[in-house]
């Protein structure tokens, strides 16, 4: 960025907007190249363009023409799954996963659910609408139990299901009546 004239850098803050590495002349007649504007038009998302020439950007926005959200930098989101946004109920950059039923956390998109009933084998769904899994047990709806692949349980009579007490899948009859014991149902 540079000034024709004599101009100055500066880190300006107008009522509570910070307007970022802004070139501002002595006068208003000099011109400035780089981070001037010479009407609202140039000033993206609302921002407004300033006495001093320089765009006045609104909350969450930031850059020479207000068109960058503050705080994506440092996010740092999955732009192959998400967008960084800025949430105006928490006045803060988030990711937001482009699938509208997930939720963004730990620099992935997981499902959502509303209630306990949606997240499998003993999981619960916590206060950010994601389920918690059990040890033994992982996925968006902790689906997946550790060790199935392994136990080759017989998919006519039986499911692979998460025991608790051991954190790790075991065979179940599909009858309730029965046990599951070297690759068959036996009755208990």
């Amino acid at each position: 960025m540079y000034c024709v004239g004599k101009g100055i850098i500066l880190l300006l803050i107008v009522g509570g907007v910070f307007i970022l590495g802004a070139a501002v002349p002595e006068n208003d007649d000099e011109l400035i190249a780089g981070a001037s504007c010479k009407n609202n038009g140039e000033c993206r998302n609302d921002g407004v363009c300033g006495t001093k020439k320089v765009c006045e950007c609104k909350e969450g926005w930031t850059g020479a023409y207000c068109e960058n959200i503050r705080g994506c930098d440092w996010l740092k989101c999955d732009t192959k799954i998400s967008n960084c946004i800025f949430d105006q109920t928490t006045k803060n950059a988030k990711c937001q996963c482009k699938e509208n039923n997930k939720v963004y956390m730990d620099n992935r998109c997981i499902a959502s659910c509303w209630n306990d009933m949606e997240c499998l084998n003993s999981g619960y769904c916590n206060v950010y609408k994601v389920c918690r899994c059990r040890e033994g047990s992982s996925g968006d709806h902790c689906e997946i139990v550790d060790g199935c692949e392994d136990l080759k349980c017989d998919t006519k009579i039986s499911n692979c299901s998460l025991n608790v007490e051991a954190e790790k899948g075991m065979c179940q009859c599909k009858d309730d009546k029965k046990l599951y014991v070297n690759n068959k149902c036996v009755s208990k």
